[in-house]
């Protein structure tokens, strides 16, 4: 018999008829692999399947790693269990604060507002007691443009000392990851470690590489994207170590909707659900628009030479896909781009402009792409017709015969067999890449 359920929206209310089902966390625990990693587990039991889960960082780390309460695994699996209404048990208590937060705010603001969430019950005891923190502070780091103006915006504050970061967390957390395999995960994380590694010891500071495979529970069960709750669990994985922790955002402040594909629309507000006193959680750059924050990046010259906002495995840009295409749009936009060189390829970009510009318009969305036209029209940069001809006229009806064909196998195999990655895309896929995308668990 299913339990009848309120289902709000923002216009009405809905009955929803709902089958429960559990998910239960067993004990956290700690595994020294061989490898010189070691690993958060608990075991996950999902109607009585179980799993382990488990988060994995260098063996320097392993003292930071917290036993002593749920926090971390309970976020982690989250926004699974209300897509799927299971309750959470739990063996290890979770603390006071954090129950509070997700069962007063988090869990009902979620379901009364996304259609895919349901309200759920955390089941288990709460303790009072929080670990011993060093009180660091973090942010994450993909060299990207948020992250690096998050980074060099708390840096050498002399005035707020205990506010400048520390540690830079690089995490395999769905939103940066494969979410193909384990295997691939661990291939993407080593290589953008050696990539990393040197530039935040060039900047003073420490790297943390977090593996796990957190994200790949969420392969076949996609929630939102972009979205700070299961992200947070890495942090609170790391509660010994960490008492302040920026989230990079996405989105200005006054960008704000509870978007049903992109959480990242609304992580103003759940950065502060997932925020205790002992560990606090900041929207950094939520006070800029994402031309104001290049203009304060860009004449860095470490930023300059290792920019990366690419997702491909070997952690370079490619220059063609839309997060490159919004960057060198951004660049150019404020006429920066050349001082980029070593990290796109500018001169190609400046060259086809039309072209280039007329895809990132196609691909992109405000308010990206109004942001980077306002830019251009105040430094006098024309935008020919052409440009929004070819945007809207060819480009966009191109990428979505795209996505619709991408999904047929024998097409793709085409695609690859006659190299036309290269011959359109600008840039050839590696073995792996390839594989990943004819076997159809790409989602790119």
């Amino acid at each position: 018999m299913g339990i009848k359920e309120k289902k709000y929206t923002r216009f009405k209310y809905v009955q929803k008829e709902l089958k429960k089902g559990e998910m239960h966390l067993g004990i956290p625990y700690i595994e020294e692999m061989d490898n010189g990693k070691a690993r958060l587990c608990a075991n996950l039991s999902i109607n009585g399947n179980m799993q382990v889960i488990y988060f994995e960082v260098d063996n320097c780390w392993k003292k930071y790693l917290v036993t002593e309460n749920s926090d971390a695994f309970i976020l982690a699996v989250l926004e699974k269990a209300m897509k799927n209404s299971f309750d959470i048990s739990f063996e290890q208590p979770v603390s006071e604060e954090l129950y509070y937060g997700l069962v007063t705010y988090t869990i009902p603001i979620y379901a009364r507002n996304f259609e895919m969430f349901n309200e759920i019950n955390l089941i288990g005891d709460i303790t009072l007691e929080n670990p011993v923190s060093e009180c660091k502070t973090g942010t994450g780091f993909s060299a990207g443009v948020d992250s690096f103006y998050t980074i060099l915006k708390h840096m050498g504050n002399k005035k707020t000392p205990s506010y400048n970061v520390t540690h830079l967390l690089l995490a395999v957390n769905g939103a940066a990851a494969t979410g193909v395999s384990e295997e691939m995960d661990r291939e993407w994380l080593e290589a953008s470690r050696e990539k990393f590694q040197k530039y935040a010891a060039a900047m003073g500071l420490e790297l943390i590489c977090a593996g796990g495979n957190i994200d790949l529970l969420y392969l076949n069960d996609t929630c939102l994207g972009g979205d700070a709750i299961t992200t947070s669990s890495f942090v609170y994985a790391l509660q010994k170590l960490f008492s302040t922790y920026y989230w990079a955002s996405a989105y200005p402040a006054n960008i704000f909707s509870f978007n049903q594909s992109d959480g990242g629309f609304c992580e103003n507000v759940s950065v502060s659900y997932i925020s205790t006193r002992k560990l606090k959680f900041y929207h950094s750059g939520s006070e800029i628009n994402r031309i104001g924050k290049v203009k304060y990046i860009a004449d860095n010259p470490l930023v300059q030479k290792v920019l990366t906002v690419c997702g491909e495995l070997d952690a370079f840009n490619c220059g063609c896909c839309f997060k490159c295409l919004r960057t060198m749009s951004e660049l150019y936009a404020i006429k920066k781009l050349e001082l980029f060189k070593d990290s796109f390829p500018a001169d190609n970009y400046k060259k086809h402009f039309i072209s280039k510009f007329a895809q990132e318009l196609s691909t992109d969305h405000p308010p990206f792409t109004t942001d980077i036209i306002n830019e251009m029209k105040n430094n006098r940069i024309k935008i020919p017709f052409i440009v929004y001809f070819l945007s809207f006229l060819v480009y966009k009806p191109l990428y979505m015969l795209r996505s619709k064909l991408k999904h047929i196998v024998w097409l793709r195999r085409l695609f690859y067999k006659f190299n036309l990655d290269e011959k359109i895309l600008g840039r050839k896929q590696g073995s792996k890449e390839r594989e990943r995308k004819l076997n159809g668990i790409y989602k790119g």
